[in-house]
Order: C-alpha cells, then structure tokens, then sequence
C-alpha cells in the first residue's frame, strides 16, 4: 500500500519505517517531488494548482516530522543521544 493510501485510510502500518520520522520526512518528500513533476506537465491551469497544493502540503509534513524529530532528541537527556 503506497503512502498516499496510507494517508488517506488511516493507516499506520509502514514497515520497517513506521518509528523512523527522518525516513517517512524523506519520503514524504519525494511524494511532494513527484506532484511538483505533475503539476509541470498539467495542461490545465486548475489541475497545475492542484498538483502544486498537493507538494505544498507533502512538504510542510515533512518538516513537521522532522521538527518532531528534532523537538524529540532535544527533549532526552544527553545520555540517551549519545547511544
């Protein structure tokens, strides 16, 4: 099941990825490249805006997966970062 049906199910199952913020930001990103490389082929102008909302809106949940991530390591103690 690709991520796209992930998102829109609900479902959380993502393998080996599920506990991995900085694997699912990059792919979550790659998910944004790929709309950006639709909406440069759109032929229609609402289907371009279309397709630049959907990147726009994989983008910014990539940063916030990796803004967790970060919020997440500065909130453990020293000792536990360095393991």
């Amino acid at each position: 099941m690709g991520a796209l049906n992930r998102l829109v199910t609900g479902d959380k199952s993502n393998g080996a990825q599920s506990g991995m913020p900085q694997a699912r930001a990059h792919e979550y990103r790659r998910w944004a490249e790929k709309c950006l490389s639709r909406a440069a082929k759109a032929k229609r102008d609402e289907d371009k805006m279309a397709w630049l909302g959907l990147a726009k809106n994989w983008q910014q949940l990539a940063e916030e997966v990796g803004n967790n991530r970060v919020a997440q390591q500065a909130q453990q103690p020293q000792s536990e970062r360095e393991t």
